[in-house]
């Protein structure tokens, strides 16, 4: 495999574990139990991302395709650099916003859940991807 075909991959799979986190809790009590009157969808420590955010779900949804748009191109060998650095920013952006959503729970008594230490992680690792591709496609375009 190819290193172009491997940060590809990576990338692919960064931006699916971004989609995959709005399907996760993204808060936890911070208690052992978890007494709940009422609706549970209601309750943000029972709600996943796509019900517990409101405008960064979309966010998270709308860099998510445009990873797996960068890496479809990466793969087909089409991608230019400032495609992938503007794949970089859009992961810096909401990589910003996941920390502020995370450092601001709905609740004081909430921590974050598997789906915002996912999406941290997956933002984390589509901007490495990003970056290592486009150091690699100039460096190809300064040999040439």
């Amino acid at each position: 495999m190819t290193e172009r075909r491997l940060a590809a991959a990576t990338l692919a799979v960064a931006s699916l574990g971004v989609l995959g986190s709005l399907f996760l809790r993204w808060w936890q009590a911070e208690g052992a139990f978890l007494i709940v009157f009422g609706a549970l969808d209601q309750q943000p420590g029972l709600q996943n991302g796509w019900q517990a955010l409101t405008v960064v779900d979309l966010l998270l949804a709308g860099a998510a395709a445009a990873g797996l748009f960068g890496a479809i191109l990466l793969a087909r060998g089409r991608a230019q650099r400032r495609t992938l650095a503007a794949l970089a920013l859009i992961a810096v952006a909401a990589l910003v916003v996941v920390t502020v959503r995370i450092s601001n729970p709905p609740d004081p008594t909430l921590r974050a859940g598997p789906g915002a230490e996912l999406a941290l992680g997956a933002l984390a690792v589509m901007l490495a991807a990003s970056v290592v591709a486009a150091r690699r496609s100039a460096r190809r375009a300064a040999q040439r």
